[in-house]
């Protein structure tokens, strides 16, 4: 009767079933029943019949079978609309429903349902809409009639006894009763649609129709255009991952956390560590594990206490309490446990991290009673990624984790679904259920479930998640959006729309009755997707709001279907949210949709959306309708009671949108009531993800949006403000991460103030007062310092903040404790962040005026421990305020703002109260602050101290080649050779002053230290009106902590390690930063490492400094001597003059590298070896006192006139630039006044050894030495010789002697003294004469100091200076009279080479000339009869030359004078060697001088030491007489001569 059907084409796979199995490939080849219609309604109204007569025999069901596989699938699809009808009777009808589901659960098979099944999901992909919706109606009638068998009660029952045991012994549980669907791959479905010349593409859950318009030549209709490329909306929403696929990764991260294992064995292996090292972690894992154990132990003893309390609340107090109680007693133990073993603390557990583990550990307890493969992964996780203040190791995590699993906490302690432990658990972890557990708590007392109703849900279960996938793709064909289609549609294609709408709408609903709600993610996208078209519906408004002024009818509505579906969405959304993470995302757009279109049909104004609180009152929703009542409307339903228009007019879409927002208020009360810490986090995760999307198109007019979101965000904080503790830090990181990002966006000013409102209103929610050790207060206060670091806050925002944090410290400030810490960050930021431009400077000013409010109700707090946890943070935020902020400008001082140093005095006066509170911590603070304990830690592992190495000093050789090429010196007997002084002097580090007190100390120690280093540290950026004030408070600070409690090893500590190294990182600044802060850096010493320190400290002062600082650096280091030399060891005097020579070397180091380009008695000032040359700076000119400094070092007095004095000082000299370049090294710059600044500090540092080697010493000299003796005995003292040892005035004699060869290097070289002379503007050639008189002075007076101090006679005397042997007098001796012999071997040298070139000079200045060449008149024949030319006088040649002028003719030309070009030149050249030539007369005086010192005090002696030193000087006298011609000389000599027989009678 059906025909005969060809073999099909298509392959079929095995695992298909019945699907498609004898279906007519493409024609029949015989007549069938459908030829006619009444004969085929009859045969398909029999298998009704068949049906109720065969389902109860079994041997009859495979015929059965076959029949309505014959019937169903046999003919081609556009022939089956008898069959579904057959169909729709059937499945409509409750008894014969259950005739299929009793067939089923008899042969425990679905092969029947199966045909019928693949029948519908065939047809309904029919390009014919009529077969496509008598499928969906059978969809749609199957599951009416399943929820009509779900509901059934004993009265009229359609399950017997004999089946309902049937059922329940078959499925057993839930569990059983959830199977896999059908599967309808994509194959199928593309094979079908191509058999009936339509594509049907199925990718995963989402259905893509594509018509076929190359058979048809004509316009495709309007049903057909909808369906060219129809898929769902791309939402592009994260998803947080779920537990389960948290557990996939566990073998992953066990993969990585053993690669990294072996990759930390490579690098410890690499690094070498040392069995002490390696000893002492294995100590510290040890220790952690035994902490661990030990906290497992405490947790187990404290469960049977806990498992008696009555509610879930006194639980959570009692674990809190519990936590507070371990930090404490841990922090105890460890301070008495490592104070008697002498080691530091290296754990650190605070309450929160303490709190935390308690329920992670208590949740793998419970479910190692139920899954023995606990996941290791979760629970590091849900510890270290918290987001909160945790302070724990992952050893000491990994070692909880192992005790956990190797013993029973809970013992013998049995649980019962009513335990509040458990249920607390419970809701923290949310493993077993997704919501609170007194709500299920309810929930279960409230619906009791009888046998009948279990095997009912049990069996539609059973048979609706079979038939899941091909009910969902059946009913999902036509489900797409149509408001942007055109605007005519048919009703059939608008019922058949509806038809599909109406089935996911029962397949929810049943879903949800059934508890099969985790397949419920699927529908609820389609469902989303078909009446909620967000972006469909934005860019309708959009474009309507472009085009206002033209006339359109084209208006958004409201359908009633669309209405309903959304209704079902809020209705159902927490039941399928809790069971299917994917339906929040989907839930949230819909109610995205419902706020878009109250905005789009009846406005909205931004302020209403601002309030707060103005989303959560009972009528919310202010829609612009003044003639709608809307009574009491509850449901959708009732808004369309009497009303069957599918549209919806204007009133009836405010009636709807009443209640629908209505139903989101309580759809978000109920998940704060109903959902536990794990789902409450996934649903706020979904809405601040659907935020950030409406954030990242806030140019789009999303902001209405936004600020609603936020708004709904706080209410679900501020409502979950009664949960316990552990959800609030649950929930609090994400959220205030959320706030942050959107205050940050400058887009909108309204977002930016919603945000930062809400965030007040949550921390005043969930400000708490906190247990002893526990920080949760500092995570609320963070995110307010975020948004103020962000450098995007506007100032509108940071006055927000400002006044926001203000009311909190007034009001609540007992309250805050943790939160103080960020919250002095954000006053700190705020300082940073702020315009300083000085038309917002007086605006800025203002909101900064509250901050010192807030400074004195903080000091006002009497708990010592917040306190010693939270100054640090005060400490930072008062040192930000201390700062200058006015604008640097090139070549000039700050520009000091008139409010700065009210500000930073002000700052600064809170600091020194704070210092007070610092001491008085020390003795009252008994709890340990982890951070400031790792602070403490990396300062000892990084201690810095002074920087003993300068690039800028290492451009010359170093300095002891001085002596070693020339020097008076040269013997190498010395004990300490100039080669020694190299190396900088190395000095033991002092130890820890810290080291023996315990944690709690340690804490203060760290305060107090940091204050010291940022007060420091603000010296150089703080007012300058500010900063000898502050200077001077910080010596008094550290001056007065000898008689403080931290005693008098600090101050050492500090000096060497903190301020000593912060003022030399000032030091080598530009000047002009430098000057104002370093006048006042002097102070004492304590120790060597201070003095060594401070005098480095000093010395770069000296020499990298102004010339005011340089002299006052000088100043210091001999008022530092002159007051603590009686309390100098040798070690110290040797610390002193080993520091004087290191700044000696750096003074120098400028000339001698100028020096490096010149030979010796070289005149090219462009340089012999490389290229100098001068340049000069532009808008940069040389100070009056550097002038003058000049003057000082270049010139004598006598060279320096009034006339030139008063012209010098008057002009305007630019500062130039000395640049050195050769082919060896990079090009090199030095300003001029560089070069003099630092041989201006070379001369006070020569004051210095003068002082050292001179005081107290009186000789009868005359002259200079009488001069230079005078300036360091103006009063009687002690001699300063007699407490250095021999190697220290060895060294003092090197500094000397190196001054002595500069000078004498420089003098040799005309070339470097004319460069110097053109920097300068000189009018003479400079010289270093006065340096070179001192340096000899220094050397020769104390060396015969020495020597007038021994006793030997002139015999031996003089066998010392002929003999080798050699002690510590002899050696002074012969250095005495070798040095002296050399001076004057040099005058000699000296005058000779000055007399040779004089000599020429004067012969052709005072001789005539005798002879001329010239050409004779006449020639003079020889016998040769050669011609020869005649020698004649200068004056017969000056006699023939007037004869020839006056022979000349009057007819001659007019003698005109000429200028000739190379007189000028000439003239340079004459002046230069005039120059040159008086130079040479300055330096024969200088050393006529050096050698005739030292003989005058000689020749002035009593005649016993006259009889004693003879041997010593007559030598080198009769050397001065035999080589020298100067007049001072010879009349010493004719004096020494006279003298010479009242001595020795020698006639």
């Amino acid at each position: 009767m059906l025909g005969e059907p060809m073999k099909s084409s298509f392959k079929s796979d095995v695992t298909d079933g019945a699907m498609g199995r004898g279906q007519s490939a493409a024609i029949m080849q015989t007549k069938s029943i459908f030829d006619n219609v009444e004969v085929a309604r009859s045969l398909y109204q029999s298998f009704e019949q068949l049906l109720r007569i065969m389902s109860s025999m079994n041997e009859m069901r495979s015929i059965l079978e076959a029949v309505f596989h014959k019937a169903l699938l046999y003919p081609t699809i556009n022939q089956r609309t008898e069959a579904l009808r057959l169909i729709r009777k059937i499945v409509s009808n409750e008894d014969r429903l259950m005739d299929i589901l009793i067939i089923s659960i008899n042969t425990q098979s679905f092969t029947l349902w199966k045909i019928i099944l693949d029948c519908i999901v065939e047809c309904a992909f029919s390009i014919s809409i009529d077969i496509s919706l008598e499928a969906i109606r059978c969809i749609n009638a199957v599951l009416a009639s399943l929820s009509i068998i779900c509901e059934q009660t004993d009265s009229n029952s359609l399950i017997s006894n004999e089946l309902q045991e049937i059922i329940l012994e078959y499925l057993p549980n839930d569990q059983a009763s959830v199977v896999t669907a059908f599967a309808y791959n994509n194959k199928r479905e593309f094979d079908t649609k191509k058999n009936n010349k339509k594509t049907t593409s199925m990718k995963g859950e989402k259905t893509e129709l594509k018509s076929d318009e190359a058979n048809c030549g004509t316009k495709p209709t309007c049903e057909e255009r909808m369906f060219d490329n129809i898929q769902p909306p791309q939402i592009k929403i994260h998803t947080p991952d779920s537990h389960e696929e948290e557990l996939d990764n566990t073998d992953f991260n066990n993969e990585i956390s053993q690669r990294l294992k072996l990759l930390a064995d490579k690098i410890s292996q690499q690094n070498k560590i040392g069995s002490t090292d390696m000893q002492v972690i294995d100590s510290i894992e040890e220790e952690e594990i035994e902490t661990a154990e030990l906290f497992v132990k405490e947790l187990s003893s404290s469960i049977v206490r806990w498992n008696e309390l009555r509610s879930t609340i006194e639980v959570d107090e009692a674990i809190k309490q519990f936590s507070s109680d371990f930090s404490s007693n841990f922090s105890s133990a460890q301070n008495i446990a490592f104070q008697s073993q002498g080691r530091k603390q290296t754990q650190f557990l605070n309450a929160d991290a303490i709190y935390l583990t308690t329920y992670v550990s208590l949740s793998i307890a419970f479910r190692i009673n139920i899954q023995t493969n606990t996941d290791k992964a979760w629970f590091i996780k849900e510890i270290q990624q918290s987001g909160c203040v945790i302070y724990t190791s992952d050893r000491w995590v990994n070692a909880v984790y192992n005790a956990l699993i190797q013993q029973n906490i809970f013992g013998d302690i049995k649980f019962t679904d009513l335990s509040p432990l458990l249920n607390l658990v419970e809701d923290f972890d949310g493993r077993a259920c997704k919501i609170m557990s007194d709500v299920r708590r309810i929930q279960q007392i409230s619906s009791k479930r009888s046998d009948l109703f279990i095997a009912a849900h049990r069996l539609c279960r059973w048979f609706l998640s079979a038939s899941w996938d091909g009910f969902l793709k059946s009913s999902s064909c036509y489900v797409f959006n149509y408001q942007n289609q055109c605007r005519t549609i048919r009703p059939k294609f608008m019922e058949t729309m509806n038809q599909s709408l109406n089935a996911l709408h029962s397949l929810i609903n049943l879903s949800v009755l059934l508890n099969i709600c985790d397949r419920s993610g699927a529908v609820f996208e389609r469902i989303v997707e078909m009446s909620c078209p967000l972006e469909d519906l934005r860019k309708f408004a959009f474009l309507k709001s472009k085009n206002d002024n033209e006339k359109s009818n084209n208006k958004w509505v409201l359908q009633r279907m669309d209405v309903l579906s959304m209704q079902l969405v809020l209705d159902n959304a927490i039941t399928c949210g809790l069971n299917d993470f994917t339906c929040w995302k989907y839930i949230i757009r819909c109610m995205e949709y419902i706020w878009e279109v109250e905005k789009y049909l009846f406005g909205s104004k931004i302020d209403e959306k601002n309030s707060p609180w103005m989303f959560w009152k009972k009528k919310s929703v202010k829609l612009k309708s003044d003639n709608v009542d809307f009574g009491d409307l509850r449901s959708v339903e009732d808004v369309m009671n009497g009303s069957d228009e599918n549209l919806l007019d204007y009133h009836f879409s405010a009636k709807a949108l009443y209640v629908l927002f209505n139903k989101i208020d309580r759809l978000y009360e109920n998940a704060i009531k109903q959902l536990n810490l794990p789902a409450l986090k996934t649903f706020l995760q979904n809405i601040i993800v659907a935020n950030e999307l409406e954030t990242h198109y806030l140019k789009n007019d999303h902001v209405e949006e936004a600020i609603t979101f936020l708004n709904r965000i706080t209410f679900i904080v501020l409502k979950s403000c009664q949960r316990p503790l552990i959800h609030l830090m649950g929930l609090w990181p994400m959220v205030a991460q959320h706030f942050v990002q959107c205050a940050c966006l400058r887009e909108d000013e309204n977002l930016i103030q919603c945000s930062v409102g809400c965030l007040n209103d949550c921390i005043s929610g969930l400000l708490i007062t906190e247990a002893n050790g526990f920080c949760f207060n500092q995570i609320l206060f963070q995110p307010f310092q975020d948004i103020l670091c962000s450098g995007n806050c506007s100032e509108e925002a940071q006055k927000e903040i400002i006044s926001f944090l203000a009311t909190f410290v007034h009001n609540r400030s007992d309250e805050i404790d943790s939160g103080w810490r960020p919250l002095f960050g954000a006053l700190r930021a705020l300082h940073t962040t702020a315009n300083f431009e000085m038309d917002a400077y007086n605006e800025a000013n203002s909101v900064r005026g509250t901050v010192f409010d807030v400074i004195v109700t903080y000091l006002n707090i009497k708990n010592p421990n917040v306190l010693l946890a939270t100054l640090m943070d005060c400490i930072s935020c008062l040192l930000q305020y201390a700062q200058a902020t006015g604008i640097f400008f090139q070549g000039s001082d700050f520009v000091e703002n008139s409010n700065d140093y009210i500000m930073a005095s002000t700052a600064l006066e809170y600091l020194l109260e704070i210092e007070k509170r610092i001491h008085a911590l020390l003795i009252s603070a008994n709890s340990t602050v982890p951070h400031l304990l790792h602070r403490l830690l990396l300062r000892e592992r990084n201690t810095q101290f002074l920087d003993l190495y300068s690039d800028e000093f290492d451009i010359a050789e170093p300095l002891s080649n001085v002596l070693l090429e020339d020097s008076l010196f040269n013997d190498t007997t010395e004990s300490l050779l100039p080669s020694d002084l190299d190396c900088q002097m190395q000095l033991s580090i002092p130890s820890l002053p810290w080291e023996t007190l315990s944690a709690t100390k340690k804490g203060c120690v760290e305060l107090y230290l940091s204050f010291i280093e940022g007060l420091t540290a603000v010296a150089s950026t703080c007012p300058v009106s500010l900063q000898s004030k502050l200077l001077n408070t910080l010596a008094r600070l550290i001056c007065d902590l000898s008689e403080s409690k931290f005693g008098i090893n600090f101050g050492p500590y500090i000096l060497s390690t903190l301020t000593f190294p912060m003022l030399q990182r000032c030091i080598r600044r530009s000047k002009n930063e430098t000057e104002n802060n370093l006048k006042e850096a002097i102070e004492s010493s304590f120790i060597d490492r201070v003095l060594l320190d401070f005098l480095y400290l000093l010395s770069e002062c000296a020499t990298r400094s102004t010339s005011r600082i340089s002299r006052l650096a000088c100043a210091c280091i001999r008022h530092l001597i002159d007051s603590s030399k009686t309390f100098f060891t040798r070690l110290r005097w040797t610390i002193v003059v080993r520091s004087l020579w290191n700044a000696l070397d750096m003074s120098l180091t400028y000339i001698r590298y100028l020096m490096r380009y010149y030979m010796v008695d070289a005149n090219d000032p462009n340089g012999d070896i490389g290229h100098v040359m001068i340049s000069i700076i532009e808008d940069s000119s040389l100070s009056q006192h550097i002038l003058l400094f000049v003057k000082q070092i270049f010139l004598l007095d006598e060279q320096f006139s009034n006339e030139f004095a008063d012209k010098y000082l008057a002009e305007c000299l630019p500062n130039k630039f000395l640049i050195f370049c050769d082919e060896q090294t990079e090009i090199f710059r030095v300003t001029i006044e560089q070069l003099a600044e630092s041989l201006l500090s070379h001369q006070f540092l020569m004051q210095i050894i003068g002082y050292l080697l001179l005081e107290g010493v009186e000789l009868n000299a005359n002259g200079t030495a009488l001069k230079i003796l005078q300036q360091f005995n103006e009063s009687p003292k002690k001699k300063n010789l007699t407490n250095l040892t021999s190697d220290d005035i060895t060294v003092l004699l090197y500094c000397a002697n190196v001054s002595l060869q500069i000078a004498k290097n420089f003098d040799e070289r005309a070339g470097l003294k004319i460069l110097i002379q053109n920097a300068f503007n000189l009018c003479v050639m400079p010289n270093l004469c006065k340096q070179l008189v001192f340096s000899w002075n220094l050397i020769s007076l104390t060396l015969y100091d020495i020597l007038r101090s021994t006793t030997h006679n002139s015999t031996t005397i003089a066998n010392f200076l002929t003999n080798d042997t050699i002690d510590e007098e002899s050696f002074r001796i012969k250095q005495l009279a070798k040095c002296h012999k050399k001076i004057c071997l040099y005058l000699c040298k000296l005058e000779k080479s000055l007399a040779l070139q004089r000599i020429p000079n004067y012969i052709r200045a005072y001789t005539n000339q005798q002879y001329s060449l010239v050409i004779e008149n006449s020639l003079i024949e020889n016998e040769s009869q050669q011609k020869f030319y005649k020698l004649i006088s200068e004056t017969e040649t000056d006699s023939l030359l007037q004869d020839y002028k006056r022979s000349k003719t009057t007819q001659s030309l007019r003698n005109t004078k000429r200028v000739n070009p190379f007189d000028e030149s000439k003239q340079i050249l004459a002046n230069e060697k005039r120059l040159y030539l008086e130079d040479g007369d300055i330096r024969c005086a200088a050393w006529a001088d050096m050698s005739l010192n030292i003989l005058n005090i000689f020749a002035n002696e009593s005649e016993e030491n006259f009889r004693r030193f003879l041997p010593i000087f007559y030598p080198n006298l009769a050397q001065l007489i035999a080589g020298s011609v100067d007049s001072n000389i010879r009349q010493f000599t004719s004096d020494f001569l006279l003298k010479l027989p009242k001595h020795f009678p020698l006639y």
